[in-house]
């Protein structure tokens, strides 16, 4: 699991992305089931316990978002970017990391409440919102590498 961790030490807030062990594979195409789960203090909300847990994948062929996602948290690091996006093809989820010369770095993670409950992708959203530091995103680029491998 590759975790983003808070740089806040009295409230865990997280953003954790899993491989759920699954690729479907088309010979054109290959998806691979994940996991996301969001942590704010108590709160806690998951796609491994949904009941639409094989709808949350991330493209790997023809074009691996695990490859983009890294390329851009990359890029942030190493400061020729200020803000990333990044939304899967088949959109459940939304990450977004932002640079504050007053904060260091800006987390936003999202995840659709439609999509992973009914399949339907809706707008409709639960999130986290945190800041966190240059040590904590290595840690998670280097996390994500070693869970998905490119």
């Amino acid at each position: 699991m590759a975790q983003l961790k808070s740089e806040d030490p009295d409230v865990n807030s997280t953003f954790e992305l899993s491989d759920a062990g699954v690729k479907n594979s088309d010979g054109e195409q290959v998806w691979q089931a994940v996991s996301v789960s969001l942590v704010s203090g108590p709160h806690h909300a998951s796609t491994a316990n949904s009941s639409r847990k094989q709808d949350c994948l991330l493209c790997r062929l023809p074009e691996d978002e695990i490859a983009k996602l890294l390329y851009l948290l990359n890029e942030l690091r190493a400061s020729r970017l200020d803000k990333i996006n990044f939304e899967p093809v088949e959109p459940f989820f939304e990450l977004s990391l932002e640079r504050s010369a007053l904060h260091g770095l800006k987390v936003e993670a999202w995840l659709d409440a439609g999509n992973t409950e009914t399949g339907i992708y809706s707008w409709d959203a639960i999130g986290v919102r945190f800041h966190t530091t240059e040590d904590n995103l290595k840690r998670f680029v280097a996390e994500l590498e070693q869970e998905f491998p490119c």
